[in-house]
């Protein structure tokens, strides 16, 4: 880009004789394009995107300004939750697309119970008496993804021109984070609202700026150790920033796999991986950002892997309101990364192989998803700390593994954070000023309720720990990333070192272990970020834990249906209805797994099913029955209990109305005929 391109970009270059300087002629110590010495200011400058009598540094905004931060809600989120394409297990012989298609059943090898959406049950039929329930067909994830010319719905990249970038690289390096957001994000807002955008390339700054952006959005030195009447506009326009590039070049044109890969506490950025646009050693060490922030002491390297990372969010969403306030919006951005990575690879892939049977997918092997479940060590499965940091919950085993991933992170901005004067010391009369005074310039211990502390105490109050904390609102995080992990098991099972089977399995054990109330949210039908042919999964793989010894074996009531890890009517009829098992808990769980598979419509009216149902509910209520002895969890499973006959009542109406139906057509029937 020469110079009239910069300022038509509405980016004023300070000192324009300089722009053309080499690189080694600046000083790294703190000498910019504009010769100005930033190393003589004060600390406390800082942060302000320019000081005083440095003005004629700050960038001139472009058409959108510092508007351009606020682009509208719906061009911040790349996937939404239940948004994520169906895997190809294998793809259908007879679409001509080339986009991704799917069947959505769980097999023992190679087929993944992941639909292309849950959005409308009306698009799934009942299944007739003895056969399997069959589920809506997938569209094509491409039809949303890309415009009806089948191009890519992302503009293409430029690098930023070499004096633009180290301008910007200088500002991150000084800590003049908002004169270099300010930057970046007028060059990649240029020209945006023009028709001819989409045709544009954008210009997006290398991945380790990237890494260093990401790292200010979640660093507690700029969030939560800030007072509650500072401005947090470090964090808030870095992560701004950060979505505005997924939503206009996507994570494959700015190379977030490369800027968002974990390499532990351990030094330089990991390089041996492949990139998309490799570049040789001389860039790498031009591009390198000095700093603690950029280095050492940011995200990527503090946080050692993506599961540690994980855990840590999810443990203070139950003990440290204050850090989860933003790990949320830094947990969902990443969500939104990995999916729409994910789904971007992958089209390139359809795209590169053409129509084929089976897929190699060399593009979606180099995801961002599959670099984090890749096992550091080969020969170890990864499910066990995946699914560790998936039900990460503030409980002390918790605790013991994910710990704090910036240094005193939860510590808090003192309340008095004024200089005080300093008292006079008069030992002969014990007089020590404020030496010994224990309140702590530095911080103050986190604001965590006592009632969580006290209740994180012990593993069996993990019901009250959901209950009065924010838990609650991970369970969307949780159930987006593990349908995350079924298309990466089912794709690319030889790189993620593990299968279908038991990436369920461990699921669903540890589902049924949680609270009935918290268990109720993770196979709820309505609104659910997991897919409905997954939600079937997860339930059929859970119900040999809930059922008696003799309830029948869905393969000898339909084998056809069990062949295909399918759920029929005649198998929920004659293997689930009716029967019940021991604890009220356990019922409940039960009672509640039946209601879910009742919502996605398995079930046809007949006098057989009815009297199963009516059965089923009778049974369950009578051993879900208070009993003398045993007090010791009588407020859990007095709970359960009240959730047990309240879900026994939803059966017993939805069996009415499935009734109802069936004598209206009947009627239609017969007026028909005659």
């Amino acid at each position: 880009m020469d110079k009239a391109g910069v300022v038509e970009a509405g980016i004023d270059i300070a000192g324009s004789n300089q722009v053309g300087k080499d690189r080694s002629s600046m000083d790294r110590a703190g000498i910019d394009e504009a010769g100005l010495n930033h190393g003589k200011y004060a600390q406390d400058e800082r942060d302000k995107g320019g000081i005083s009598g440095t003005m004629k540094l700050e960038p001139k905004l472009g058409p959108m300004g510092l508007l351009g931060f606020l682009v509208p809600r719906d061009m911040t989120r790349i996937s939404k939750p239940r948004s994520m394409p169906p895997p190809q297990c294998p793809p259908r012989e007879d679409d001509n697309d080339a986009s991704m298609t799917t069947t959505s059943t769980l097999s023992s090898l190679t087929r993944t119970p992941t639909p292309a959406s849950n959005e409308s049950l009306s698009r799934y039929h009942t299944a007739s008496e003895g056969t399997a329930g069959t589920v809506t067909e997938p569209s094509s994830p491409g039809d949303t993804a890309r415009d009806r010319a089948g191009k890519a719905p992302y503009r293409d990249t430029l690098d930023l021109p070499r004096e633009l970038k180290l301008r910007c690289q200088i500002h991150l390096e000084e800590q003049y984070y908002v004169a270099a957001l300010n930057l970046i994000n007028s060059l990649l807002c240029d020209g945006i609202s023009q028709a001819h955008a989409p045709t544009k390339p954008g210009l997006v700054p290398p991945p380790g700026q990237m890494a260093v952006l990401a790292t200010l959005a979640i660093h507690p030195t700029h969030t939560s150790k800030l007072a509650d009447s500072a401005t947090h506009d470090i964090p808030s326009l870095s992560l701004s920033y950060l979505r505005n590039v997924l939503a206009t070049v996507g994570p494959v044109n700015a190379k977030l796999r490369d800027a968002f890969s974990f390499r532990g506490d351990s030094g330089p950025r990991r390089r041996g991986h492949k990139s998309i646009s490799p570049s040789n050693g001389s860039e790498d060490d031009e591009d390198h950002i000095r700093g603690k922030t950029a280095n050492r002491g940011s995200v990527w390297a503090r946080g050692q892997d993506f599961w540690k990372v994980l855990g840590w969010a999810f443990n203070c969403s139950a003990l440290y309101p204050h850090r989860w306030r933003w790990w949320k919006p830094w947990l969902e951005y990443m969500l939104d990364v990995l999916e729409a990575d994910y789904e971007e690879r992958k089209r390139l892939d359809v795209e590169q192989e053409g129509q084929k049977e089976k897929y190699e997918y060399r593009n979606l092997q180099e995801s961002l998803l599959v670099s984090y479940v890749m096992p550091k060590n080969s020969r170890m499965s990864p499910l066990k700390p995946i699914m560790s940091a998936l039900f990460a919950d503030g409980s002390p085993s918790s605790q013991a593994i994910y710990k704090e991933v910036f240094m005193k992170e939860n510590k808090i901005a003192s309340k008095n954070n004024k200089k005080r004067k300093r008292g006079r010391i008069d030992l002969e009369n014990d007089n020590f000023g404020d030496y010994d005074d224990d309140e702590s310039t530095g911080g103050s211990e986190p604001p965590t309720p006592e009632h969580l502390r006290s209740i994180a105490i012990e593993d069996d109050n993990s019901a009250a720990l959901w209950a009065s904390s924010s838990l609650a609102d991970t369970i969307p995080l949780r159930l987006r990333l593990f349908a995350l992990l079924s298309h990466a098991t089912c794709d690319v099972p030889e790189k993620c070192m593990t299968n279908l089977p038991d990436l369920y399995e461990k699921f669903t054990e540890r589902i049924v272990q949680l609270p009935v109330a918290v268990f109720s949210k993770f196979i709820a039908v309505h609104d659910a970020p997991l897919p409905i042919d997954s939600l079937v999964a997860v339930i059929r793989f859970m119900m040999p834990i809930f059922l008696p010894g003799s309830a029948p074996k869905p393969a000898d009531v339909d084998p056809e249906a069990d062949e295909t890890e399918d759920i029929s009517a005649r198998i929920l009829e004659k293997c689930y209805l009716p029967f019940a098992y021991r604890t009220a808990e356990n019922n409940a769980k039960l009672s509640l797994a039946i209601e879910s598979l009742m919502r996605i419509d398995f079930l046809i009216w007949s006098p057989s099913m009815q009297e199963a149902l009516e059965r089923g509910v009778k049974a369950r209520n009578e051993k879900a029955a208070a009993k003398k002895s045993g007090r010791g969890k009588e407020d859990g499973e007095q709970s359960a209990r009240e959730i047990l006959q309240a879900s026994g009542s939803r059966l017993l109406a939805w069996a009415d109305i499935l009734r109802m139906e069936y004598d209206q057509q009947q009627e239609n029937s017969s007026s028909g005929n005659a």
